[in-house]
């Protein structure tokens, strides 16, 4: 049997997907943020952020860079 916390219906309330912003800068492609309506934290201890970016702006940047900030909503 499954802990309490492991059951489906309680996952929306530990992992909720929300709006974000994700901004890079590049000294190739220049500042850019990007609106994401997708963006889900995975786990809590490290917090990890899932998100998916297809080619863009954003995307070359943080191809140069390495790296970019998340601001959540």
């Amino acid at each position: 049997m499954l802990p309490e916390s492991a059951k489906m219906e309680n996952v929306p309330s530990f992992f909720a997907t929300e709006v974000a912003l994700i901004t890079t800068n590049s000294s190739k492609y220049g500042p850019n943020a990007m609106a994401f309506e997708w963006t889900m934290q995975i786990a809590y201890d490290p917090i990890l952020i899932a998100i998916f970016i297809h080619e863009s702006p954003t995307y070359w940047n943080i191809q140069e860079t390495n790296g970019f900030a998340v601001n959540m909503a």
